[in-house]
């Protein structure tokens, strides 16, 4: 064999790699678009059961009837919601703030009305020192 029939060879071979990758790349592009389609699908199904949670909470929230085995994720969503209310007053009362309660703005304790609404501030609220105690825990670590 000559050098000539070796390089011949040899450029076959790299141009047939060459064409195998670029097929395979090929394919490789095309599956991740298709698996970004399917992802976008997903998504719209996500969507749409978010939505028809949301629609059922507040169907129970008005008082209709909803089925009974969604009553206790109600009372759950109901139940996180307080608890986010009662994070929220902490951090308010950290800053040394108070809500407006026409409104719900957050207005300094030293303020007489809120600027939003113009409500009066309530006499009994005087102006309180925060007694909020930080404690680590295993869950604010």
């Amino acid at each position: 064999m000559s050098i000539m029939d070796d390089l011949s060879k040899f450029a076959k071979s790299v141009s047939s790699n060459a064409s195998n990758m670029v097929k395979k790349s090929g394919e490789m592009i095309e599956l991740t678009r298709l698996n970004i389609a399917i992802q976008a699908e997903e998504d719209k199904i996500k969507l749409a059961q978010n939505e028809i949670g949301a629609n059922i909470f507040a169907k129970f929230n008005k008082g209709e009837t909803v089925d009974c085995d969604i009553i206790e994720y109600c009372n759950s969503i109901i139940q996180v919601q307080n608890e986010i209310e009662e994070i929220q007053l902490k951090i308010t009362k950290l800053k040394n703030m108070h809500i407006c309660e026409k409104c719900g703005q957050e207005v300094g304790l030293n303020t007489g009305f809120c600027p939003k609404c113009g409500e009066k501030r309530a006499a009994e609220e005087s102006v309180p020192k925060p007694d909020i105690e930080y404690q680590k825990t295993e869950e604010n670590v």
